[in-house]
């Protein structure tokens, strides 16, 4: 009794190593589709646009699987559908590649947890939805193509979702949002033209904030008015960029402030820049070779700096569409430039 026992010692680290081993070799199994996720490079080789079908894909063995890496290359089956059966599968990046025609991607909802680049020179249209589950997805926009006047890399379209914020990186070409989203972290524009093209593209305005940073242009070219109400940190000089033809209506309605300010150019039809909050920054509005009207909507609408007008357009100039009192900007009016203190609504307004 005692020797088996003793055998029973000897070998139990044996047994019990042998079982741990196995339990390891059974996680690593069920977990191989993390473990080996891959690169998988769109070719088109299957004479469809479907994601789920292998021969699109590098190797024509398997369709993607969740934490993959996407790029899409060449200028086969340029318009692609996610028919992938897993729900809001979720993938680490998406990558257009330098030599990539000009995609569109449809089809069912993608979780994102990573980033995506277009490196092409081509505009890349996202017309699926994109839940975020990263903290930001940054958007880098190293190429692209000029569509009616604007220089434009990436649009999208479905609807963003999920706790993830967007950063947009690449200077010269844009990144368009149209669709309703409602993802709730931050928005920063560090480069390029952020076209927003709904009420709503920056995001949830309750939680989110929208930093607009030194430099970069803020445009669309669609005729559409629209007014954005999420709060916005600027620094440095951003510039309104209403464009010559299909130029639209702009309003900020959140809160603006930071040490930067403003820039509007370009509009020849007296379009609006409209700020209705109660507005903070300190870099101040100048309207630069333009006849837009810059609409005040609150007694602090212009923040605390300046407001100037160079211009050789005879139109434009400032108003307001509500009664203001004690409007303390320092102002200064080119030639022909008007104050309209009755603005659209016949409103008044004092100055001191």
């Amino acid at each position: 009794m005692r020797d088996h026992h003793f055998i029973r010692r000897l070998f139990w680290p044996i047994r019990s190593g042998f079982v741990g081993w196995l339990l390891a070799l059974l996680c690593l199994v069920t977990s191989s589709t993390s473990l080996f996720a891959a690169v998988r490079t769109w070719d088109g080789g299957g004479g469809n646009g479907n994601w789920a079908d292998p021969l699109n894909w590098d190797g024509d063995a398997t369709a993607p699987v969740a934490n993959d890496d996407l790029v899409f290359a060449g200028s086969t089956q340029l318009t692609t559908t996610n028919n992938i059966a897993t729900a809001d599968i979720s993938f680490n990046s998406m990558t257009f590649a330098a030599a990539a025609g000009a995609f569109t991607l449809a089809g069912s909802r993608i979780t994102l947890a990573g980033n995506i680049t277009n490196s092409s020179s081509n505009n890349q249209t996202i017309s699926l939805s994109i839940i975020l589950n990263v903290t930001t997805c940054t958007i880098t926009t190293n190429g692209g193509a000029v569509v009616s006047g604007l220089n434009e890399s990436v649009t999208i379209s479905g609807v963003i979702s999920g706790p993830g914020g967007i950063t947009k990186e690449g200077a010269t070409y844009g990144l368009r949002l149209s669709g309703a989203n409602t993802y709730t972290g931050d928005t920063t524009v560090n480069a390029g033209v952020i076209m927003p093209r709904h009420a709503t593209a920056w995001g949830n305005s309750a939680s989110g904030t929208v930093y607009l940073n030194n430099g970069i242009t803020v445009a669309d070219n669609d005729g559409q008015n629209r007014t954005l109400s999420n709060r916005v940190v600027v620094t440095g000089t951003v510039t309104i960029a209403i464009p010559f033809s299909g130029g639209w209506d702009f309003g900020l309605a959140g809160v603006v402030s930071g040490t930067g300010g403003f820039s509007v150019t370009g509009d020849t039809n007296s379009r609006a820049f409209t700020l209705s909050g109660s507005n903070t920054f300190s870099g101040g509005i100048a309207v630069n070779d333009s006849a837009a009207r810059i609409v005040m909507g609150t007694n602090t609408a212009l923040g605390t700096g300046a407001f100037s007008t160079v211009s050789t357009q005879s139109a434009g100039g400032l108003e307001c569409n509500t009664a203001l009192t004690n409007v303390a900007n320092a102002m200064s009016m080119a030639s022909g430039k008007r104050l309209n203190i009755g603005g659209n609504n016949s409103s008044a307004v004092t100055l001191s």
